[in-house]
């Protein structure tokens, strides 16, 4: 162990207000383990996870806590989605669940993304997604934007250009040390039928509170009562 650059090489002090909230905890063996639960308010309906991607560990924490874009995400390629309007996103639902390939859909709640509703097909190299993209224009509505993305968005945000993205010795060194530290308990849970059944409710809550009148056709009844309007003719 190099006692000189302890501060340097610590690599607990990055995560340490994960720790104190309890979402990643340490186990006996000295390797940290976090707190796995289905989360119920989520924008996303999974039609199905992939089986290799440590999302919520290689984003969530190695992005957001190391500074650094994870190997394993520069091979990821995802076809994006933009439907226009709640009915849409249902139908784009529809779709890929028709093609049961790892993709998900919902909502779009983060100010970075200028789109209320996505879907999202993931594919492990350019020419596959090239591919899927093709095949995903030729099924959609007239009108439906797709286009092909590398990453996550926010990793293009905070790095720039993907085609300028590059790993160093120096982050493989650290992504070896972070397997090490890390225990992989990916679960690659179903969402089951009533969580998505809740979240589909979220999405035609969020469609009427942003004025896409086509929310209406997924209510049996207003979600509220209409304003009362005042004008000259039938004041007080």
């Amino acid at each position: 162990m190099d006692v000189l650059n302890l501060i340097e090489q610590d690599i607990i002090e990055p995560i340490r207000p994960l720790l104190e909230r309890g979402m990643f905890r340490f186990t006996t063996s000295g390797r940290i383990e976090s707190e796995q639960r289905m989360v119920s308010e989520t924008p996303w309906v999974h039609i199905r996870q992939c089986t290799w991607r440590n999302c919520s560990l290689w984003h969530q924490v190695w992005f957001n806590y190391y500074n650094i874009i994870p190997s394993g995400c520069h091979n990821c390629w995802k076809v994006v989605i933009r439907p226009r309007t709640i009915e849409e996103l249902f139908h784009i639902h529809d779709i890929l669940c028709s093609l049961d390939m790892p993709s998900k859909c919902g909502i779009e709640k983060r100010y970075s993304v200028n789109a209320l509703y996505g879907g999202y097909l993931y594919n492990d190299s350019q020419e596959e997604g090239l591919s899927c993209l093709e095949n995903i224009r030729k099924l959609l509505p007239e009108g439906i934007e797709a286009f092909l993305k590398r990453g996550c968005t926010e990793f293009e945000h905070k790095f720039g250009d993907s085609r300028e993205w590059n790993v160093t010795p120096e982050q493989l060194a650290l992504e070896r040390r972070l397997d090490d530290l890390f225990i992989d308990t990916r679960k690659k849970a179903d969402q089951g039928k009533e969580l998505k059944r809740h979240v589909m409710a979220n999405w035609v809550r969020f469609a009427f509170a942003n004025g896409d009148q086509a929310s209406k056709k997924y209510m049996e009844k207003p979600l509220y009562p209409p304003y009362v309007t005042f004008e000259r003719d039938n004041d007080i």
